[in-house]
Protein backbone atom coordinates (compact mmCIF):
# COMPACT_ATOMS: atom_id res chain seq x y z
CA UNK A 1 0.00 0.00 0.00
CA UNK A 2 2.70 2.53 0.70
CA UNK A 3 4.34 2.09 -3.21
CA UNK A 4 0.71 3.15 -4.35
CA UNK A 5 2.11 6.71 -5.41
CA UNK A 6 5.15 5.37 -6.68
CA UNK A 7 3.70 2.70 -8.73
CA UNK A 8 0.94 5.81 -10.32
CA UNK A 9 4.31 8.40 -11.00
CA UNK A 10 5.82 4.93 -12.86
CA UNK A 11 2.92 4.44 -14.75
CA UNK A 12 2.35 8.07 -15.20
CA UNK A 13 5.82 8.03 -16.80
CA UNK A 14 5.24 4.60 -19.08
CA UNK A 15 2.85 6.44 -21.66
CA UNK A 16 -0.08 6.32 -19.74
CA UNK A 17 -0.17 9.78 -18.73
CA UNK A 18 -1.42 11.13 -22.01
CA UNK A 19 -4.80 9.00 -22.07
CA UNK A 20 -5.30 9.81 -18.30
CA UNK A 21 -4.65 13.56 -18.86
CA UNK A 22 -7.08 13.73 -22.19
CA UNK A 23 -9.83 11.19 -20.28
CA UNK A 24 -9.42 13.64 -16.91
CA UNK A 25 -10.00 16.89 -19.53
CA UNK A 26 -12.95 15.34 -21.29
CA UNK A 27 -14.48 14.18 -17.86
CA UNK A 28 -14.38 17.49 -16.06
CA UNK A 29 -15.89 19.08 -19.33
CA UNK A 30 -18.50 16.93 -19.58
CA UNK A 31 -19.32 16.90 -16.00
CA UNK A 32 -19.48 21.00 -16.29
CA UNK A 33 -21.29 21.00 -19.61
CA UNK A 34 -24.05 18.49 -18.72
CA UNK A 35 -24.57 19.14 -14.84
CA UNK A 36 -23.59 22.80 -13.91
CA UNK A 37 -27.50 24.13 -14.35
CA UNK A 38 -27.80 21.83 -11.24
CA UNK A 39 -25.16 22.04 -9.36
CA UNK A 40 -23.67 25.49 -9.39
CA UNK A 41 -20.61 24.76 -7.88
CA UNK A 42 -19.19 22.71 -10.68
CA UNK A 43 -16.88 25.60 -11.89
CA UNK A 44 -14.70 24.19 -9.63
CA UNK A 45 -14.47 21.07 -10.16
CA UNK A 46 -13.99 21.96 -14.08
CA UNK A 47 -11.27 24.05 -13.39
CA UNK A 48 -9.74 21.56 -11.53
CA UNK A 49 -10.21 19.24 -13.73
CA UNK A 50 -7.98 20.63 -16.61
CA UNK A 51 -5.61 21.93 -14.03
CA UNK A 52 -5.03 18.16 -13.28
CA UNK A 53 -5.57 16.90 -16.95
CA UNK A 54 -3.16 19.46 -18.64
CA UNK A 55 -0.39 18.99 -16.01
CA UNK A 56 -0.49 15.22 -16.56
CA UNK A 57 -0.64 15.70 -20.73
CA UNK A 58 2.10 17.89 -20.20
CA UNK A 59 4.12 15.69 -18.17
CA UNK A 60 3.99 12.73 -20.54
CA UNK A 61 5.15 15.11 -23.23
CA UNK A 62 7.79 16.76 -21.57
CA UNK A 63 8.99 13.57 -19.88
CA UNK A 64 10.16 15.29 -16.81
CA UNK A 65 7.97 13.51 -13.89
CA UNK A 66 9.55 15.01 -10.35
CA UNK A 67 12.78 14.94 -12.02
CA UNK A 68 15.14 17.31 -14.04
CA UNK A 69 17.95 14.70 -14.66
CA UNK A 70 17.29 14.24 -18.00
CA UNK A 71 17.75 17.95 -18.96
CA UNK A 72 20.66 18.60 -17.00
CA UNK A 73 23.85 18.96 -17.72
CA UNK A 74 26.53 17.19 -15.55
CA UNK A 75 26.92 19.71 -13.30
CA UNK A 76 22.99 19.44 -12.71
CA UNK A 77 22.77 22.83 -13.73
CA UNK A 78 19.99 23.33 -16.57
CA UNK A 79 20.95 25.75 -19.62
CA UNK A 80 19.26 28.84 -20.29
CA UNK A 81 17.59 27.29 -23.66
CA UNK A 82 16.15 24.39 -21.33
CA UNK A 83 14.93 26.99 -18.61
CA UNK A 84 13.34 28.89 -21.60
CA UNK A 85 11.62 25.44 -23.14
CA UNK A 86 10.29 24.74 -19.56
CA UNK A 87 8.74 27.80 -18.94
CA UNK A 88 7.48 28.55 -22.68
CA UNK A 89 5.72 24.78 -22.03
CA UNK A 90 4.22 26.53 -19.01
CA UNK A 91 2.94 29.44 -20.53
CA UNK A 92 1.53 27.29 -23.03
CA UNK A 93 0.36 24.41 -20.36
CA UNK A 94 -2.05 27.67 -18.69
CA UNK A 95 -2.62 29.13 -21.54
CA UNK A 96 -4.99 26.17 -22.80
CA UNK A 97 -5.81 25.59 -19.29
CA UNK A 98 -7.36 29.48 -20.00
CA UNK A 99 -8.95 29.15 -23.49
CA UNK A 100 -10.65 25.85 -22.71
CA UNK A 101 -12.35 26.82 -19.53
CA UNK A 102 -13.65 29.75 -20.73
CA UNK A 103 -14.73 27.78 -24.53
CA UNK A 104 -16.55 25.40 -21.88
CA UNK A 105 -18.08 28.08 -20.04
CA UNK A 106 -19.30 29.53 -23.37
CA UNK A 107 -20.73 26.64 -24.86
CA UNK A 108 -22.61 25.58 -21.36
CA UNK A 109 -23.77 28.69 -21.42
CA UNK A 110 -25.35 28.42 -24.91
CA UNK A 111 -26.82 24.87 -23.86
CA UNK A 112 -28.84 26.48 -21.54
CA UNK A 113 -30.08 29.35 -23.44
CA UNK A 114 -30.90 26.73 -26.73
CA UNK A 115 -33.06 24.63 -24.13
CA UNK A 116 -34.83 27.30 -22.62
CA UNK A 117 -35.41 28.66 -26.13
CA UNK A 118 -36.22 25.62 -28.05
CA UNK A 119 -37.22 22.94 -26.03
CA UNK A 120 -40.89 23.07 -23.93
CA UNK A 121 -41.30 25.40 -20.98
CA UNK A 122 -43.65 26.01 -18.24
CA UNK A 123 -43.86 28.78 -15.46
CA UNK A 124 -44.14 28.79 -11.78
CA UNK A 125 -43.87 30.58 -8.49
CA UNK A 126 -40.63 30.15 -6.51
CA UNK A 127 -39.71 30.97 -2.89
CA UNK A 128 -36.52 31.99 -1.86
CA UNK A 129 -35.56 30.01 0.95
CA UNK A 130 -32.46 31.78 1.79
CA UNK A 131 -29.28 33.18 0.73
CA UNK A 132 -25.62 32.17 1.38
CA UNK A 133 -22.12 33.48 0.66
CA UNK A 134 -19.00 32.27 0.06
CA UNK A 135 -15.87 34.03 0.22
CA UNK A 136 -13.16 33.76 -2.48
CA UNK A 137 -10.25 35.91 -2.36
CA UNK A 138 -11.46 38.99 -1.12
CA UNK A 139 -14.53 38.40 -3.35
CA UNK A 140 -17.93 37.60 -2.23
CA UNK A 141 -20.30 34.91 -4.24
CA UNK A 142 -24.22 35.04 -3.25
CA UNK A 143 -26.53 31.75 -3.81
CA UNK A 144 -30.57 32.15 -3.11
CA UNK A 145 -31.83 28.97 -2.47
CA UNK A 146 -35.53 28.42 -4.72
CA UNK A 147 -38.09 26.14 -3.94
CA UNK A 148 -40.48 25.68 -6.37
CA UNK A 149 -43.07 22.85 -7.57
CA UNK A 150 -42.06 21.72 -11.19
CA UNK A 151 -43.94 18.50 -12.92
CA UNK A 152 -45.57 17.44 -10.02
CA UNK A 153 -42.53 17.75 -7.77
CA UNK A 154 -41.23 19.99 -5.09
CA UNK A 155 -37.37 21.24 -6.60
CA UNK A 156 -35.02 23.42 -4.25
CA UNK A 157 -32.08 24.56 -6.73
CA UNK A 158 -29.61 26.95 -6.14
CA UNK A 159 -28.67 29.92 -8.19
CA UNK A 160 -25.92 32.46 -8.23
CA UNK A 161 -27.39 36.35 -7.34
CA UNK A 162 -24.98 38.04 -8.37
CA UNK A 163 -26.01 41.32 -8.14
CA UNK A 164 -27.72 40.51 -4.69
CA UNK A 165 -31.39 41.40 -6.28
CA UNK A 166 -32.92 38.49 -4.86
CA UNK A 167 -34.39 38.94 -1.07
CA UNK A 168 -35.16 35.86 1.44
CA UNK A 169 -38.85 35.51 1.58
CA UNK A 170 -39.96 37.29 -1.40
CA UNK A 171 -41.66 34.87 -4.26
CA UNK A 172 -40.53 35.24 -7.88
CA UNK A 173 -41.75 33.97 -11.32
CA UNK A 174 -39.52 31.27 -12.89
CA UNK A 175 -39.85 29.98 -16.47
CA UNK A 176 -38.46 26.47 -16.46
CA UNK A 177 -37.41 23.61 -18.87
CA UNK A 178 -40.19 20.58 -18.32
CA UNK A 179 -37.19 18.17 -19.59
CA UNK A 180 -34.60 19.97 -16.92
CA UNK A 181 -36.88 21.30 -14.17
CA UNK A 182 -33.87 22.48 -11.89
CA UNK A 183 -33.08 24.71 -15.06
CA UNK A 184 -34.90 27.91 -15.26
CA UNK A 185 -34.92 31.83 -15.61
CA UNK A 186 -36.24 34.03 -13.21
CA UNK A 187 -38.93 35.89 -15.34
CA UNK A 188 -39.51 39.67 -14.63
CA UNK A 189 -37.84 40.67 -11.19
Amino acid sequence: MNNLPRKLLIGLSRGYAAPIGVAIIIGSSLGYYYCYYKYHQLGYVLFGGLFLGFFVLRTSITGSLYTTRRYANYSGKTSVKQTLIRVIGLIITVGLIIVTNLKIVAAEANREKDIMASQPTAFTTAMVTGITTTHNKGSTYYYAQFKYTANSKVILQETPDDNGYLVAGKTYKLKYSVQYPEMFVIYGR
